[in-house]
This record gives structure tokens, sequence and C-alpha cells, in this order.
């Protein structure tokens, strides 16, 4: 009998409101998450919110996120992209994913 591992999504990560309740809801429903490829602009507001999410993922036994990665042929053909919209999620039910877990709001959401 062989075990057949289901393989490891890649999560793209912008910093988002979205993007984070998406992480946080991939890591409660226990997918097996191998790469979180952020591969928009980067600046210190995102430099500190990373460092937040990223100490949350390191916790939860997940990887860190990468800034643009390279991405491999298994990598980029195993994206997973906003699965909130397919969980119906609104920017209330984002929001109360986020801190529920006690994640802070991304910077965006607060200058909002």
């Amino acid at each position: 009998m062989h075990l057949r591992l289901a393989p490891q999504a890649t999560v793209l990560y912008r910093g988002t409101l979205q993007d984070t309740a998406s992480l946080v809801g991939l890591a409660l429903s226990r997918t097996p998450i191998g790469l979180i490829a952020f591969t928009g602009e980067f600046n210190e507001s995102l430099k500190k919110y990373f460092e937040a999410v990223n100490t949350w993922l390191q916790k939860n036994d997940l990887p860190l996120i990468s800034i643009h990665p390279n991405f491999s042929s298994d990598q980029f053909n195993s994206i997973i992209d906003s699965p909130y919209k397919q969980w119906g999620w609104g920017k209330k039910e984002c929001e109360i994913a986020i801190r529920l877990v006690g994640l802070p709001l991304p910077p965006a959401v607060l200058a909002a």
C-alpha cells in the first residue's frame, strides 16, 4: 500500500486583509502549505506587519513568507489564490478570522 500525500499548496500573499484571512483559513483547515510567496511591492509598513505574520506562521509550523521567490514548476502549478472567495468570506469575515487567531489587521486596513 502506498500512501499518497496531498501536494503542498503555494499561496500568493500580498499582505492584504483577504490574503491574511486566507492564510488563517488554510492553516485552520490544515491545508499543507509549501510556499507563501509575496510578489508585490515591499515597504516599511509591510515589513513590520510581516514580522507579526511570520511569528504566527512559525508558531503554527508553517513556512515563512518568501519575498519575490523563484517558483519551481511544482510550486507554480499548485498555486492557491484567494480561497476566501470560495468560502464566501467578505471583509467582515476576513477581519474576524484574523482577529480570532490574534493577528493584527494589515496596515492598509488600519489606514482606511
